[in-house]
């Protein structure tokens, strides 16, 4: 089991194991959220190639705030 340590400044570094396993790399970011006492990380970024052509829509294009209510809800989704 992968051990993190707290620093003097509340910052820890994800052991190499946990972020190979959410497939992080650098400038991604988590959510942490609290679930029944246990914290939970779930990787907020997503490359463009793994979201690109799922927001099309006949003829009519998405605005940038649709798109990021809908990868949002996504992410949500896909973490639960």
């Amino acid at each position: 089991m992968p051990l993190a340590t707290v620093t003097s400044k509340g910052q820890i570094t994800l052991p190499k194991p946990v972020r190979e396993a959410l497939k992080l790399r650098i400038g991604d970011k988590v959510e942490i959220t609290i679930e029944d006492g246990k914290a939970v990380l779930r990787p907020l970024s997503k490359r463009v190639e793994e979201v690109f052509g799922k927001l099309s829509r006949e003829g009519k294009g998405y605005t940038v705030e649709e798109m990021d209510a809908h990868l949002k809800e996504e992410i949500k989704r896909r973490w639960k």
